[in-house]
């Protein structure tokens, strides 16, 4: 980016970089309160393989565009 660029969009570059070290910050707090990984593994029939909580996988099924199967839990 030229420095005329830079100087025309400071406002918004600060912006940017304060909402992405905020978001940053939040993920880390999420994995630092110690949470949990309980995904699921689910599978189609190519197989390609998904990794899913149980409240998404039950909420509707999640299809391949590969093979036009549905993911299942196994």
């Amino acid at each position: 980016m030229t420095e005329g660029t830079a100087q025309q969009y400071a406002a918004v570059l600060r912006r940017l970089d304060a909402a992405l070290v905020a978001f940053r910050h939040a993920e880390r707090g999420r994995r630092d309160r110690g949470g949990t990984n309980n995904l699921l593994v689910a599978q189609c029939a190519c197989p390609r393989k998904i990794r899913a909580s149980a409240t998404v996988l039950a909420a509707g099924p999640i299809t391949c565009s590969v093979c036009g199967d549905d993911f299942t839990a196994g």
